[in-house]
């Protein structure tokens, strides 16, 4: 991220979608092929020549599908880590994190930034009260364990942007009533689909991305995934909608390359 993302190598920040859009493109590595020297200077830290065949080969193995933009408002946030488990937000953050001390006596529930003095990025995983759960990345000393309370309400201006994984959740049901925005939706169609075929992670997306566009009504849960008649419908609208070649005459059985072409152009990551 940071050798890419057009910021100062030495002292600039991370922009979350780019984390996010290099999730889905290359994976992420684990300590086994990348290890995690944070003694080394911060330019010999992020030098990407260090990256081996191997650790890109890992990476791979733990692709993302997509992502999903989260409202910053706290129902939005909990809607969100109900769906999706994890959310991770982009915040402005103050000397109140680390004073006086890690500790959680010192610092736990976390005080909004007076001043603002940088931002961070970390992960929301649940609930109690008005308090959200957060992770840190900083270390185990940190909080407790690592992990953090804020009040959820307080901390409302000061959270800039929030993210999630684009995975279908365990309740299908509650998140077909609250699909994401086009703009909102992240997705890459690698592969074409026919009808017939599933379930499979790429049909399921197409399908979300449907729905959002408003081409399909959304399944029962037991045919999210799968290649069947109504999908092939919608597919069909969506090509002719979009002047794919050779729509008509296919009607709707094969999610080629020229549509996939149009999806993952409306649906950029």
């Amino acid at each position: 991220m940071k050798t890419v993302d057009g910021l100062d190598m030495a002292t600039g920040g991370a922009i979350p979608q780019l984390g996010l859009k290099l999730l889905a493109k290359y994976g992420c590595a684990t300590e086994a092929t990348c290890p995690n020297n944070t003694l080394l200077p911060v330019l010999q830290y992020r030098d990407p020549s260090c990256l081996t065949t191997a650790a890109y080969s890992e990476a791979a193995q733990y692709k993302i599908p997509g992502y999903v933009k989260i409202p910053t408002d706290s129902q939005s946030l909990r809607n969100a880590i109900y769906f999706f488990g994890l959310v991770s937000t982009l915040r402005s953050v103050g000397d109140e994190w680390y004073t006086p001390s890690w500790l959680a006596k010192d610092i736990d529930p976390l005080r909004t930034p007076n001043p603002i003095t940088s931002g961070h990025q970390t992960t929301d995983f649940g609930w109690n009260g008005t308090l959200n759960k957060l992770r840190n990345s900083w270390s185990k000393d940190w909080d407790i364990n690592g992990n953090g309370d804020y009040d959820v309400n307080a901390w409302q201006p000061f959270i800039r942007e929030a993210w999630a994984i684009a995975e279908i959740p365990v309740d299908t049901l509650d998140f077909l009533k609250n699909l994401p925005s086009p703009a909102n939706f992240h997705y890459q169609w690698n592969t074409d689909m026919t009808q017939g075929t599933g379930p499979t992670d790429d049909i399921k997306f197409a399908q979300v991305a449907l729905m959002i566009l408003g081409y399909l009504i959304p399944p029962p849960q037991d045919q999210l995934g799968f290649y069947g008649v109504k999908t092939a419908a919608a597919i069909l609208a969506y090509q002719l909608a979009n002047n794919v070649p050779g729509a008509a005459a296919l009607g709707g059985s094969i999610c080629g390359s020229h549509t996939r072409q149009a999806l993952n152009l409306r649906f950029a990551l």
